[in-house]
Order: structure tokens, then C-alpha cells, then sequence
């Protein structure tokens, strides 16, 4: 089974209890995603405050408009924005909504442009379904069939400079493709977890969530973000 989502059943439904045991809390907010209307792009916006000391507070946002043909995000369609509330300031603090009101700001032209106002969700898969034991693999129902996707990653442990790397080995009816390569670093990466797979309103790509957690190093945290992989449903 699947259906045509409404924005505001998708993104209740992303925080369900599809995750595999034991993956990251999403600390991040997700205030948009979905295709455009002629299925070529993909966007995701999401924001977060953080506590940095007892009086200061990060407000911080990021915007990722991504070509679904390439997996990559088009020029100046990722961006991400931060600053501090300090309440020793006689300014007004930035709060998370004044962050996103910038990344809203100046992809305006280029969200337009790519038909991303509003974007459309297209349908959802079920899923991701993991074995009990096995946390890099699981597979999704879209149409009553299955497809199965394997997420491959090599953690480097640097002390001062973790990164990991991640590739995905999709397969749906016995045919097979991958996405991304397990030689392309993210630094301060940490780990990799399957979200939800979202497939196109023209039914022909589909986008694939991770969940990223990053070290944080000035608040010597780790946070959770969200990154998005793209490619045609064969």
C-alpha cells in the first residue's frame, strides 16, 4: 500500500517508530521536505536551539535543495545559518524561527525556480523494516513490493577529527544500483542510521533519509542531523 501525503501527516509519521533499536534521537526540527513539482529536486529544511552555557542559546538552520538526477545539491541550495541568544545582549535574540525565515530568504529565487513553492511530498513508503539483528539493512513497501537497501559505512576515529563515509546499495526486483560512494568523508561524522525512502509524484526517483550524528565540537556534543540521498526508482 501507499498513499499521497498531505505535509502535515508526513511529518508527524517521520517520527514514528520506524527506526532501527538503538538509532539516535533526531534533535533537529524538520520544518520542510518533498519534491518539486516536476519531481527534479528535493528539499529538506530543519532547525535546532542548543544550549551552549547557562545564559547563551545557539539558534541554528539549514536548507538542502538537492538535483534528484545527480544527488547533489545545487549551487547555492544548501546553506545553514547560526547565531547566539544571549540574554546579556541588548539586541533581540535569533530564535530558531528567525533562522529559517533567513535560509527561506535567500533561496527564495532559486526555490521558485525549481518549482519547490510549496514542494510536494509525493507518496510514502512503509518502512524501514530491520531485522532484529541487523541495522544496515532494511527494506520499504512501496506498491505492495519491497525494496531492500543495505547502507555500507567506514567510521574513522580520529581523535580531533572523526569522519565517516556511507554508500547505499539499493535493490528492488532484483535489480541493483548505489548511490553516494564509501570513499566520500563527511567530517565529524560519527555514525549513519536509515530514516524514511519517499518516492517522486511522477513515481520515476525517490529520496532516501539519514540520520547523521556529528560531533559538535564547541559545545562537545553530538547532534543529529538529516541528510538526503537521491536517485531514480529504476
Amino acid at each position: 500500500m501507499f498513499k499521497y501525503s498531505t505535509m502535515t501527516l508526513i511529518l508527524l509519521s517521520l517520527f514514528g517508530p520506524s527506526l532501527c533499536l538503538g538509532a539516535p534521537i533526531m534533535y533537529w526540527n524538520l520544518d520542510m521536505l518533498g519534491f518539486s513539482a516536476n519531481s527534479q529536486s528535493f528539499i529538506l529544511v530543519e532547525s535546532i536551539t542548543e544550549d551552549y552555557t547557562d545564559t547563551v542559546d545557539i539558534a541554528s538552520a539549514r536548507i538542502m535543495i538537492i538535483d534528484v538526477a545527480t544527488n547533489e545539491c545545487l549551487h547555492g541550495g544548501c546553506l545553514s545559518v547560526h547565531d547566539t541568544q544571549d540574554d546579556g545582549k541588548s539586541e533581540l535574540p535569533k530564535t530558531e524561527e528567525d533562522q529559517l525565515q533567513a535560509v527561506y530568504s535567500k533561496t527564495w529565487r532559486l526555490r521558485k525556480k525549481r518549482k519547490l513553492t510549496p514542494p510536494k511530498i509525493g507518496y510514502t513508503t512503509e518502512g524501514p523494516f530491520f531485522d532484529e539483528n541487523n541495522c544496515k539493512t532494511a527494506y520499504y513497501l512501496f506498491q505492495d513490493q519491497p525494496i531492500w537497501v543495505t547502507l555500507l559505512q567506514n567510521i574513522v576515529s580520529y581523535r580531533h577529527a572523526p569522519k565517516a563515509s556511507l554508500q547505499l546499495e539499493v535493490n528492488r526486483e532484483n535489480i541493483s544500483k548505489t548511490i553516494d560512494s564509501i570513499e566520500n568523508y563527511r567530517d565529524n561524522a560519527q555514525r549513519y542510521q536509515l530514516g524514511r525512502l519517499f518516492v517522486s509524484p511522477n513515481q520515476k526517483n525517490m529520496a532516501i533519509l539519514i540520520h547523521v550524528s556529528y560531533s559538535n565540537p564547541e559545545s562537545k556534543s553530538v547532534d543529529v542531523r538529516t541528510l538526503v540521498q537521491t536517485a531514480k526508482l529504476f
